[in-house]
């Protein structure tokens, strides 16, 4: 009578080897998935070059997250696998673009969560319109500010923009763009004959303001000070802004084979083929 202990030990190998194979995969399949996308605001311009989108801790945004990092496809949209469980916010950010972030998401294995992140085009050019070119001694002048993006468009409401004087005081001198992207001010009792600057800045979203490129209204220094506006600066794409950051895309996460994977594939199947091969004979 034939021995089954071979029959035994090479079905007993080739399960062994189906478990060894089962393991990584279900490894594989833990953690949690975010997919979302990226809005720009304003939406005419597509997705910028250069826009990255990270993984940060939820509770404290500073801390990224090794590892998750992607560039959103040509419509906006990311995203991240295999994630740990955990407290997360996405965050993304692009030039000439605010950061922003997320709300707050709980992962948890095996479940996929929906999120959006909404950039807005920063302030770069301020465009700076004097009600009248003469301004007597001791008078007052309406000033309109035009605020637009890098490519020339009006910014969204809601930026915070300061307004600075060499010569006479600016009232007020800080105001919310509207929804035009314009903000109002006057320059009041022009009291020196010396050449003098409005200086405009725009207040980013983490509070710090930077200056704006801009138009420069100098009153000429003589018995009557005027404002004589300059010409409106030329949108040059080879400026660079000051304090806009430039982000560097990160490259795709995508989740890596497990070592040995093809290899153990193979001995599994030569197991079961010599498994059933010896119980046939």
């Amino acid at each position: 009578m034939k021995s089954v202990r071979p029959k035994f030990v090479i079905t007993a190998m080739a399960i062994l080897s189906l478990a060894c194979l089962a393991s990584p995969m279900a490894a594989a399949m833990t953690g949690g998935s975010i997919f979302g996308m990226v809005y720009f605001s304003p939406c005419d311009q597509g997705v910028p070059s250069g826009a990255i989108v990270s993984l940060v801790n939820g509770s404290n945004k500073a801390e990224f997250i090794p590892g998750y990092n992607v560039t959103p496809d040509k419509s906006g949209y990311f995203q991240f696998t295999n994630i740990p469980n955990g407290f997360y916010r996405v965050y993304a950010r692009a030039p000439y673009y605010s950061e922003g972030y997320s709300a707050g998401i709980n992962v948890t294995s095996n479940d996929t969560y929906t999120a959006g992140v909404v950039l807005m085009a920063m302030p770069y050019y301020a465009n700076i319109t004097p009600s009248t070119q003469h301004v007597p001694y001791g008078g007052k002048a309406d000033i309109t500010v035009q605020v637009s993006d890098y490519w020339g468009r009006p910014v969204d409401a809601g930026w915070r923009i300061l307004l600075r004087s060499t010569i006479g005081i600016m009232d007020p001198d800080s105001a919310l763009t509207d929804k035009d992207g314009k903000v109002y001010s006057k320059i009041g009792w022009v009291d020196s004959m010396t050449p003098a600057e409005i200086t405009v800045f725009a207040v980013a979203m983490n509070g710090s303001s930077y200056a704006l490129l801009e138009n420069v209204v100098t009153p000429t220094p003589d018995a009557s000070p005027t404002i004589t506006p300059e010409a409106s600066p030329t949108i040059s794409p080879t400026a660079t802004p000051i304090a806009t950051a430039t982000a560097i895309p990160g490259a795709s996460v995508t989740p890596k084979p497990t070592p040995g994977f093809g290899l153990m594939i193979a001995i599994a199947a030569i197991c079961v083929a010599l498994a059933i091969r010896y119980i046939r004979h």
